[in-house]
């Protein structure tokens, strides 16, 4: 755990010095005017947990493979590829550091759009769940590539893959097309988000079912990212 630490606090530093903090901030400051603007009006709070959801896709899916991309090419990755690192190690890190990152996000726009009255324990809880996921999907996406244009397809196709639940989220079209897109585990992520900005006292009994869905997703995606980090980093020094 302590080398997870480590990791984390490395990639940190790269993050900063690559002025990741930056574009976040950028994005959050964004996403956050936008909610601010819209506290006014009637809105429901689906439309909120949707602009809450798209911060994760950015820094999870985006960011993550943009930054390993950017190891690829500083040659980061032959170094270790030599280096006594772990893939455990490597993953914890990438995954601890990027989900702070988003959880911090996604706070602040969440502060804005309750006002303050939120259950913290049960917003950072979403966030950093859904987050993870994302993070370890965004690695995925990144892990067999070699180049910038291979990965920009790769998100592309996993971006309108992760929107296609918002038909089931809003309750558009048949019920059978619903079930179909509860596989996908971005309509689990909005649904818990939905909850995050909704519970400030109690725990409703969906919470559970669409947490434990995104930890078997997040079990999965560790799995399959495990096994794509030998090949990742060698990669480069091959």
């Amino acid at each position: 755990m302590r080398a997870g630490f480590e990791m984390m606090r490395w990639d940190m530093l790269l993050q900063w010095r690559s002025h990741l903090y930056s574009a976040t901030l950028f994005t959050t400051l964004s996403l956050g005017l936008v909610a601010f603007l819209l506290q006014p009006y009637p809105i429901e709070t689906k439309w909120y947990a949707v602009l809450l959801f798209t911060d994760p896709a950015i820094v999870g899916l985006s960011f993550v493979g943009a930054f390993m991309l950017m190891e690829r090419g500083g040659r980061t990755l032959s170094a270790l590829s030599v280096a006594p690192l772990t893939a455990n190690t490597y993953l914890a890190g990438k995954v601890l550091s990027f989900s702070l990152l988003g959880v911090l996000s996604g706070l602040a726009i969440v502060l804005v759009v309750t006002r303050g009255h939120v259950n913290l324990l049960l917003a950072v809880f979403a966030l950093a769940l859904t987050n993870g996921v994302a993070v370890l999907i965004g690695f995925g996406l990144a892990a067999g590539v070699r180049s910038v244009n291979a990965f920009l397809v790769r998100m592309s196709v996993a971006m309108l893959v992760a929107v296609l639940p918002l038909l089931a989220f809003f309750d558009v079209g048949p019920a059978a097309l619903h079930w179909c897109l509860a596989i996908i585990p971005s309509l689990s992520m909005l649904t818990l988000l939905e909850i995050s900005l909704t519970t400030e006292g109690g725990f409703p009994s969906s919470l559970l079912w669409h947490s434990l869905y995104l930890f078997v997703w997040s079990g999965a995606g560790w799995i399959y990212a495990h096994r794509s980090y030998e090949p990742f980093v060698t990669s480069d020094a091959a």
